[in-house]
């Protein structure tokens, strides 16, 4: 925790606490996606509904990584979200940043969506997309000193023609379970939004 004294006034932060996990077996490679739900609050087999209760507020996390260069910036189609609305007050949100994962170094592209579940039932998050283009590889030659070359044709950073190839890559689906909340042991003025 943090501790500022302000007009002779000692305040302190709250611990924050952190979840760090080995990446998923199998997940490795050139380009990853990974998706997530928080909060998740318990482990579950493959394949069963995460649960979650009717009003709860959580976030939609998508994320992808890459280790190759891509031109411009990825194009993420954001997936439908059944039985779920936008959370009240929140706003989307993405980030870039560096990850080292064992030798590489990866580009990740992070984009949290705030939800609220609002219909009862069983539901499916359907995959999220993401197209990218990537430097394509050179089959011929650069010929040396050839301005021309330099600015149409490739180089070391690309350039303004440089060939690329397009990657379209696609997340797993989410089942999700949106049950009622209990009856009993409601606090009077409950308005139905669960969660922090």
């Amino acid at each position: 925790p943090a501790a500022l004294t302000v007009g002779g006034r000692s305040l302190r932060t709250a611990p924050l606490e952190l979840d760090v996990r080995a990446p998923r077996p199998g997940n490795e490679g050139p380009n990853l996606l990974e998706e997530s739900l928080d909060p998740s609050p318990i482990e579950l087999p493959p394949g069963a509904p995460v649960p979650f209760w009717q009003g709860q507020a959580l976030v939609y996390r998508f994320s992808f990584s890459h280790r190759d260069p891509i031109v411009g910036r990825p194009q993420w189609t954001r997936p439908e979200f059944e039985g779920f609305e936008a959370a009240p007050g929140a706003e989307q949100d993405s980030r870039d940043y560096n990850l080292q994962r064992g030798e590489h170094i990866y580009t990740v592209h992070d984009v949290d969506v705030p939800l609220r579940a609002t219909q009862l039932g069983i539901f499916e998050i359907a995959p999220s997309v993401i197209a990218a283009q990537f430097p394509a590889e050179r089959s011929r030659q650069r010929r040396r000193n050839d301005p021309f070359e330099e600015f149409f044709g490739g180089g070391l950073g690309g350039s303004l023609f440089a060939e690329t190839r397009s990657e379209v890559l696609a997340s797993n689906t989410i089942p999700v379970e949106v049950r009622p909340l209990p009856a009993e042991g409601r606090p009077e003025g409950f308005s139905g939004l669960v969660g922090s």
